[in-house]
Parts: C-alpha cells; structure tokens; sequence
C-alpha cells in the first residue's frame, strides 16, 4: 500500500515537473515556417534572412520575421494583417464609390432610380458574403481584439447600407428619412451626439445621399476602422514582426 502511494506520489511530481518545463520552454517554435491558419494562405522565408513573404489570393507583402527556429506566432499575426488588408482593399463595399458615380447624385430622386437600387444591393450583398467570410476566419489570439473590432465597424456600415435600402428605396418623403433617422439613432446618436443631429436634420430637409452618406460614414464609422488598425500594429508590436518594406512599396500580384 505504501509502495503504491510512493509511486502514485512520483507520478503526479513528474508530471507537474513536465507541465513546468514545458511552460518555461516559452513561446512555440519553428525550424521550417510553420502551416498558415487560413487556407489560401502561403509563407515564404527567405533563406539567411529574418524576412518572408506570405501571399494570400492577389496579395503579398513581406514581414521581418526573425531568423530560424522561427516563432510561430510572427507569422499567424502577420497572416491576420496580411488577410484583413485584403479584405479591406479589394472586399470591402465602396458605397461612397457608388454614390458618387451615380447621374444625378445630388437629388433625392437617385434613391428611386431602379438602376442605383440594384447596384447599392448588389453591394449589399458582396458585403453580407464578406461578413460570411469573416466569420470563418482564424486568427491568434494576439490579434483578437482587432478582429473584433474590424468586424464591429464592418457591421456598422452594413447595418447603414441596409437601412438607406429599407427606408429610402421605396419613398423619399419625409416620413420615410424621419423613420430613417429613428432607426439610425439607438447604434450611432451616442458616439457623436452633435454631429448626428446635424447630418440628419440635413438629410430631413434636402434628402442628398451624396452629402449624408460620406459625412456620416467618416464621423461614425471611419474611427472604428482606424481603431482596428492601430490594435492590429499594437499586435504586430507585441510578437516582434514588422513590414519589411514601406506600405505604399508594397506590390500585389496581377490577378490573372
């Protein structure tokens, strides 16, 4: 009896001694680059040098890494940054875009033209597939809380486009931007109390998309964007992984 208590005793010290040791070990490592979280997704490391490339669909950009044995976790952050730019650049709806390249763009009657509707919901519907694929999206967890935050002003600005549809498709009256504005107020009113009330008496009285839709999308929803990429440099900061040229040198590939 005592024996086994003995060996019982032995077996629970080394195991604690193996947890231990495994948690003094540190951070996972890598003497290959590791496998990417995401599929499409591929790393390069340059041979005798702290730097790779990952690719994902048309883009790449190349990231100092550090040198082998590699940290796995510079390239899962660097793969987040690789994948939401992407999202961001080519995914991402372009309403301001839509509006602006419409005839007439400064009348309420370009919220009943038949050709802008279907357009506005066809961008609508890009934006829902967006949204699908960032749901299905893997990321560390140094990247958790840009991702969040990505996809809260990505939501917003769905959450506006679909609204705009539902409100002022069918009418342009009065009552129609007034149920607009009471719909917009209990997710936006709060985070600029003024300016809301401003854009939307504007809106009340002339009914011009083209001046509401850019002003309220750059004081609503532009800052949680901003937001997102500063969390997103901060994780990049945390794990030690940079860009390895400057942003605006970075090249994409031509897609065929």
């Amino acid at each position: 009896m005592r024996r086994r208590t003995t060996l019982a005793a032995l077996a629970a010290m080394l195991l604690t001694v193996g947890f231990t040791l495994q948690a003094a070990s540190g951070p996972k490592k890598s003497r290959k680059p590791p496998k990417p979280q995401n599929e499409e997704v591929k790393y390069e490391a340059y041979q005798d040098t702290d730097v790779a490339q990952l690719v994902y669909k048309t883009s790449r950009k190349e990231f100092r890494v550090g040198h082998s044995p590699y940290l796995v976790v510079r390239f899962h952050v660097a793969e987040y940054v690789l994948i939401s730019g992407h999202m961001s650049k080519y995914l991402r709806p372009d309403y301001k875009a839509e509006i602006t390249m419409a005839p007439g763009r400064t009348k309420p009657a370009l919220m009943a033209n038949k050709t802008f509707q279907g357009r506005w919901k066809d961008l609508i519907a890009n934006h829902e597939k967006l949204m699908a694929r960032l749901e299905k999206l893997h990321y560390p967890k140094e990247c958790k809380e840009a991702y969040d935050t990505f996809v809260k002003a990505l939501s917003d600005e769905l959450f506006l486009a679909r609204k705009v549809a539902e409100r002022m498709f069918a009418s342009q009256d009065i009552r129609s931007r007034e149920r607009l504005r009471e719909e917009l107020k209990a997710r936006f009113r709060s985070r600029e109390t003024e300016w809301f009330d401003r854009l939307m008496d504007d809106f009340e009285s002339a009914a011009d998309l083209s001046k509401f839709y850019p002003r309220f999308a750059d004081l609503m929803i532009q800052p949680r964007f901003a937001k997102a990429e500063e969390q997103t440099k901060r994780a990049m900061a945390k794990v030690g992984v940079e860009f390895a040229t400057a942003v605006e040198e970075e090249g994409d590939i031509t897609a065929p």
